[in-house]
C-alpha cells in the first residue's frame, strides 16, 4: 500500500514536472485572412518583463518544430518595448501557433560577422555587406556588397561641404534570427547621418534605415559598378511591364529614377526597385525603396527625395539633406529574377521588396481584422432605412424575374436589376448570388495589393483600382446582410474589407500631403474608395479615421476645387470622375455617425452638380437631339451624363425648384445611366434603377447667360429652345486636365453646332483651338482671367492672360431665328506675333478670298465670318481631322476646317461670328470709326455695334458714341439700345447711359 502511494506520487510528479515544461510561457497565434501563403516572415512581439531575455526558453513553432528566437531590447524594437523575433510560415486561409516554453533555445544560424575597429562585415549564406573601415569619412558606410556568387562588389563617395568630426559602427544585434550595425557620421553644427543596417538569416538582401539632417547639395554616391561590370537594367517601366534593357541604351544620363512614390507618365524611367546585371553573367543586384512615408515629412520636406541612378559611372546619387529614408540591397540570380513571356509580373526582386517593404507578416498581424460589428444594417451603404423601405414598397418584384436573377452571373456594370430586386425583396439565394461576386472582388483587390502584377506597386495608377475596391465596399455591404453569408465567410469578407481600407489609409498607396498623387481627380477616387469602405465597415475600430480622410478630401476639393458659381477644377468628363467618387461618398456618410455635416447636401456640391447642367450644349442633332456636356478640355465627343439626375434624386425633398431643373436636364440629356464614357463610374454602381427616378417630376430652368469666374462663361439666347444660341468659354484659374485652351470658344447658332472642339485625344495644342496663340507657356499657375462680365439684352465678357485680351459681345434678337451673333475682339499687347484660329464644323472649303466668310454648316445652320480689324495680309483655311478616345457619336473622329489669320505685334483682330439658316440671307456688313464699330443690315433690322478695348467716341449715321462696347438694334417694332460697360449713346433723339459698368448690361427699347 505504502509502495503504491509512493509510486503513485512520484509519478504524478513527474507528470506534473513534464507538464510544467511544457507550459507556454507566451503563445503567439497567426491567422491569414488574405489567402497568401506566408514564409519565412520575420516576425516581433512584445514580451512581458520576466520574459525578455531568458537563456531557457525555446520556441515551438507548428508541429512542435524548433524555431529560432531572438531577443530585441525595447529601445531596438518599433513596439518600443522589450521583444522577441522569429521567422514565422502561414499557410493561406490558415493559422499558426508559435509558443515559448522552458527548454534549450534553437541557435542555429548562417549569420557571421566580423568585427574591427570602426568596421564590421554581416553575412548569410546569401549575402553579405561590409560596412566602415578607413576610407569611410570619405567613401561613405558602405565598402562592399557580396553578390550571389559570391563576389564583393560596390563601393561609395561622399559629396558633403564639411568633413565628418566623429564616425562610428556599433554591433546592435547578432543572431541568430539577424543581425544588425548602427553607422553613424556627425558633422560640424549638429548635422547627422544615421544608418541602421540590418541582414535577417536565410534572406538575400540588407536592409537600410536611414535618419540624416545635413546642409542642401549634400549628397552620397553607392558606386554599383565597382568589381563588376554590370551593363543591363532590369526593372517595371511606366505601362507596368518588366523591362531589361542595355544601360547604354536609355537616353539620357539618367538610367532610372527610384523614388518610393514612382509616377508613370514621365519619360525618365521611374521605379520604387530596379536591379542591374551583367550580360554575361548571373548575378544581380537590387535595390528598392520601403515605406515610401518615411521618404517625405510633410510641410517639412520641400526637396525632391528622387535617387537618381547615374549611368556612367553607374552609381545612385542619395541626397543628405533631410529627412529619413528606408531602403534594401538583395542579391540574386539573374535566371531566377526575369519572368518569362508574361511581363505585367511582379519578379523575384520585387517579391522580395513587398516581403520586406508593403506587406509585411510583421504589419499585417497587428492590422484589426476580426472586430465586433453587431447592430451595423446591412444592407445601408447609400439609402437611409426610410429610403430602403420606400424601395420595398415601389419595386414592383415580378416572382420569375426574381428566380432568373438568382443564378444570372453577376457583372457589376449590368447589376441594377439585381441589387434592386435584393434591396426590395431580401432574398436570401439572390444575396448569395451576389455575396459570391463581392468575395471574387474583394479577393481581386486584396491580391492587387498583396500580389502586385498588373499594377507595380500599391501606388500605381490608384484609377486603375477604383472598380475593384469600390465595387468590393458596395457588393460586400449587401453580401454582409443578415442571412447572407456563413459565419467563416462573414468573417472572411470583413477582415478583406478591414485589409482594405488599412492599405488605403496607407501613405503607400496615396498620401497628397507628401506628394503622392496625380491629376487631380485621382485624388478624389483614392478618398473615394477608403471612404466607401469605411462606410461599409462604421463599426471597425479605424472606419472613423478612414473616414476622417475621405472627408477631408471632400472638404478641401468643395472648398478650392469650385468657384462660388459652381465651376469645377477639372474638365467636365474628369469632373464627372470625381463626382462619381464625392457623391457616392457623401451619400454613404449618411447615418454612420462620422460627422454631423450633411456632406451629400453641401451648398458647393450642389452649386457644382448645377454647373455641369449649366454648360450643356444645345439640343445636339447627332444624338436624336438629346444635350450633353461640351467637349472642351479633356472631354470626349458626345458624351452625356447622368449627374442631373442624381442631382434631382438627392434635392428632391429639400430644394424641388432645383430638383425639378436637374431632373430636366437629366431628361433631356436622354437618360444617361452613367457619370459619362470613356472610362469607369463605379461609385454608385447597382444602384442607378433607385437613384435615377423617372417618376420625378421635372420642369426647365430659366437659366442665362452665366459668368462662372475661375472656369469660363456660357453666353446664351432663347434657352431652352431648339434654336438656342450659344457660347461656352474657358478661361481662370481652375484650369486642370484641360487641353492648350485657354480663351477659346465653342459656339452653337440657331441650335446647331458651328464651331467645336475635336474631344479629348490627349492635350490638343493651342492651334487645335478657336483661340489666339500667342506663344504664351500655358502652365499651372499662370492661368488667365475674366477681368469684365455683363449679361443681360446684350452679354459681354473680356477676358486677359499675359497681355492677351480677348472680347466678346453676344448681341441677342427677341427671335430666336433674328440676328443672335458674336462680335469678337482680340488684342495682343506683349509684341509677340500672334496666330489667331477660329475652327469651324463645314466640309467645304472655305473662301478666304471673300469677307464675309459664309461657312457652310454640316446641319441646319451656316456661320457668316465678317472681319472688322485686322492685318491686311492673305487669310488662310486648313482642314484637320482628329479621333477623340471615346465618342457618344457614331464616330469618334471629327473633322473641321479653320479661318487663320496671322496677327503681327499689337494689330487687334475684330471678327463679326454670325449664324444664319441655310435659307437665310448673308447680312451687309459696313465698317465704321476705323473697324471698331459695324453697321450689319438684314432682314430683320439695321444693327449697330461697336467693340474696343478702350473706350473711345464716335459719330455716323445719327449715333453718337462714348464707350467701349455696346450695340443698337433697329426693329420694325422699335428700337433697343444697350450698353454692358461705362459709357453713353445718343441715336435718333434716343440716349442711354451706363454709369457703372456693373454685372448686368444696361439697355432700354423704344
Amino acid at each position: 500500500m505504502t509502495a503504491r502511494l509512493i509510486f503513485t506520487v512520484l509519478t504524478w510528479c513527474a507528470l506534473a514536472a513534464a507538464q510544467a515544461a511544457d507550459q507556454p510561457v507566451a503563445t503567439f497565434s497567426l491567422t491569414d485572412h488574405l489567402n497568401r501563403t506566408w514564409e519565412h516572415e520575420l516576425v516581433f512581439y512584445p514580451v512581458a518583463d520576466n520574459v525578455f531575455g531568458r537563456e531557457d526558453l525555446a520556441l515551438l513553432g507548428p508541429d512542435d518544430k524548433l524555431v529560432a528566437h531572438q531577443w530585441v531590447p525595447a529601445e531596438f524594437a518599433a513596439s518600443g518595448k522589450p521583444s522577441v523575433a522569429f521567422f514565422a510560415d502561414v499557410p493561406a486561409f490558415g493559422g499558426a501557433l508559435y509558443r515559448l516554453v522552458r527548454g534549450t533555445p534553437a541557435r542555429d544560424t548562417d549569420l557571421r560577422l566580423a568585427d574591427s575597429p570602426n568596421a564590421v562585415t554581416i553575412e548569410n549564406s546569401l549575402t553579405g555587406i561590409r560596412l566602415g573601415g578607413a576610407a569611410a569619412t570619405s567613401d561613405g558606410p558602405v565598402a562592399g556588397i557580396r553578390l550571389a556568387s559570391g563576389r564583393w562588389v560596390g563601393g561609395g563617395a561622399l559629396r558633403v561641404p564639411d568633413k565628418p568630426l566623429r564616425f562610428a559602427v556599433r554591433t546592435l544585434a547578432q543572431g541568430p534570427v539577424f543581425a544588425e550595425s548602427l553607422v553613424t557620421y556627425e558633422f560640424p553644427n549638429f548635422c547627422y547621418w544615421r544608418l541602421h543596417v540590418r541582414v535577417p538569416a536565410g534572406e538575400p538582401l540588407v536592409l537600410i534605415d536611414e535618419e540624416f539632417l545635413l546642409p542642401a547639395g549634400a549628397r552620397y554616391q553607392l558606386l554599383l559598378a565597382k568589381g563588376w561590370n554590370p551593363d543591363e537594367q532590369f526593372y517595371r517601366d511606366n505601362a507596368n511591364r518588366c523591362q531589361l534593357a542595355k544601360i547604354a541604351a536609355v537616353p539620357g544620363e539618367v538610367a532610372v529614377q527610384l523614388k518610393a512614390w514612382p509616377t508613370w507618365w514621365n519619360p525618365v524611367p521611374e521605379a520604387h526597385w530596379a536591379a542591374w546585371c551583367e550580360s554575361s553573367g548571373d548575378d544581380l543586384l537590387a535595390l528598392g525603396c520601403r515605406d515610401p512615408g518615411v521618404w517625405v515629412e510633410p510641410g517639412r520636406t520641400a526637396w525632391d527625395t528622387a535617387v537618381p541612378v547615374a549611368k556612367s559611372p553607374l552609381a545612385v546619387d542619395f541626397q543628405l539633406q533631410g529627412f529619413r529614408r528606408n531602403w534594401l540591397l538583395t542579391t540574386l540570380k539573374k535566371s531566377a529574377s526575369l519572368p518569362g513571356d508574361e511581363t505585367l509580373v511582379a519578379p523575384l526582386p520585387q517579391q522580395v521588396l513587398i516581403r520586406h517593404g508593403d506587406v509585411r507578416l510583421d504589419d499585417v498581424k497587428d492590422l484589426v481584422l476580426e472586430w465586433n460589428d453587431g447592430g451595423t444594417p446591412h444592407p445601408g451603404l447609400f439609402l437611409t432605412p426610410q429610403e430602403l423601405e420606400r424601395v420595398k414598397r415601389t419595386v414592383k418584384v415580378d416572382p420569375e424575374r426574381l428566380a432568373a436573377l438568382r443564378t444570372k452571373p453577376v457583372f457589376p456594370y449590368q447589376m441594377d436589376e439585381q441589387v434592386t430586386y435584393f434591396l426590395a425583396t431580401g432574398d436570401v439565394e439572390l444575396g448569395r448570388n451576389l455575396a459570391r461576386k463581392a468575395c471574387e472582388l474583394v479577393q481581386q483587390a486584396v491580391d492587387g495589393f498583396v500580389h502586385q502584377d498588373r499594377l507595380r506597386n500599391q501606388g500605381s495608377c490608384p484609377h486603375h483600382r477604383t472598380t475593384t475596391v469600390m465595387w468590393s465596399a458596395i457588393l460586400g455591404d449587401l453580401a454582409l446582410s443578415p442571412g447572407i453569408l456563413t459565419p467563416p465567410e462573414r468573417s472572411r469578407l470583413k477582415a478583406q474589407l478591414a485589409f482594405l481600407g488599412y492599405t488605403l489609409a496607407s501613405p503607400t498607396f496615396h498620401s497628397p500631403e507628401r506628394g503622392y498623387q496625380a491629376n487631380p481627380n485621382m485624388t478624389t477616387t483614392a478618398r473615394g474608395m477608403l471612404g466607401l469602405v469605411a462606410c461599409c465597415l462604421p463599426q471597425h475600430p479605424q472606419a472613423r479615421d478612414w473616414a476622417q480622410i475621405a472627408i477631408e478630401e471632400i472638404q478641401r476639393e468643395l472648398e478650392t476645387w469650385c468657384d462660388d458659381q459652381g465651376g469645377w477644377l477639372e474638365a467636365p468628363h474628369y469632373m464627372t470622375v470625381s463626382m462619381d467618387a464625392i457623391v457616392s461618398v457623401a451619400l454613404a456618410l449618411r447615418g454612420k455617425g462620422f460627422g454631423d455635416t450633411e456632406w451629400a447636401y453641401h451648398p458647393r456640391l450642389k452649386k457644382a452638380m448645377a454647373w455641369l447642367a449649366k454648360i450643356s450644349t444645345p439640343p445636339d442633332p447627332r444624338l436624336n437631339g438629346d444635350r450633353r456636356m461640351p467637349e472642351i478640355g479633356n472631354t470626349y465627343l458626345g458624351e452625356r451624363t447622368c449627374l442631373p439626375g442624381w442631382a434631382a434624386w438627392i434635392w428632391r425633398d429639400r430644394d424641388p425648384t432645383y430638383a425639378r431643373n436637374m431632373q430636366w436636364m437629366w431628361l433631356a440629356q436622354g437618360k444617361p445611366q452613367t457619370l459619362g464614357i470613356g472610362g469607369a463610374y463605379p461609385g454608385l454602381q447597382g444602384y442607378a434603377m433607385v437613384i435615377l427616378d423617372e417618376t420625378l417630376p421635372a420642369a426647365p430652368p430659366a437659366w442665362n447667360s452665366e459668368l462662372f469666374p475661375d472656369t469660363g462663361a456660357v453666353l446664351r439666347a432663347h434657352f431652352p429652345s431648339e434654336r438656342e444660341t450659344y457660347l461656352h468659354y474657358i478661361q481662370g484659374r481652375m484650369h486642370q486636365h484641360y487641353d492648350y485652351d485657354e480663351g477659346s470658344f465653342i459656339l452653337w447658332g440657331k441650335g446647331q453646332p458651328l464651331c467645336e472642339d475635336f474631344g479629348y485625344y490627349g492635350r490638343a495644342p493651342a492651334a487645335d483651338h478657336s483661340r489666339v496663340d500667342d506663344g504664351f507657356i500655358e502652365q499651372l499657375g499662370n492661368e488667365g482671367q475674366i477681368r469684365e462680365f455683363a449679361a443681360g439684352a446684350v452679354d459681354y465678357l473680356r477676358g486677359e492672360r499675359a497681355g492677351w485680351h480677348r472680347q466678346i459681345l453676344f448681341v441677342k434678337d427677341e427671335d430666336p431665328l433674328g440676328p443672335n451673333y458674336f462680335v469678337v475682339r482680340d488684342s495682343v499687347l506683349s509684341g509677340r506675333e500672334a496666330d489667331w484660329r477660329v475652327w469651324i464644323a463645314a466640309d467645304e472649303p472655305l473662301d478666304v478670298d471673300t469677307n464675309p466668310v459664309r461657312a457652310t454648316g454640316r446641319f441646319a445652320a451656316d456661320l457668316v465670318v465678317f472681319f472688322a480689324e485686322g492685318p491686311d495680309g492673305k487669310r488662310a483655311s486648313e482642314q484637320i481631322t482628329r479621333r477623340s478616345g471615346a465618342s457618344g457619336f457614331s464616330s469618334q473622329e471629327s473633322t473641321q476646317r479653320s479661318l487663320h489669320v496671322k496677327m503681327p505685334p499689337d494689330q487687334p483682330v475684330t471678327a463679326v461670328l454670325y449664324p444664319v439658316m441655310k435659307d437665310q440671307p448673308t447680312p451687309q456688313f459696313t465698317l465704321l470709326a476705323g473697324g471698331r464699330a459695324v453697321r450689319i443690315a438684314s432682314s430683320y433690322g439695321t444693327d449697330y455695334v461697336w467693340l474696343g478695348l478702350e473706350g473711345f467716341p464716335f459719330s455716323a449715321e445719327g449715333l453718337d458714341v462714348q464707350g467701349k462696347a455696346g450695340a443698337v438694334q433697329v426693329r420694325p417694332a422699335g428700337t433697343r439700345i444697350s450698353l454692358p460697360r461705362r459709357g453713353r449713346v445718343a441715336f435718333q433723339g434716343k440716349t442711354l447711359e451706363n454709369k457703372t459698368g456693373g454685372a448686368a448690361t444696361v439697355s432700354q427699347k423704344w
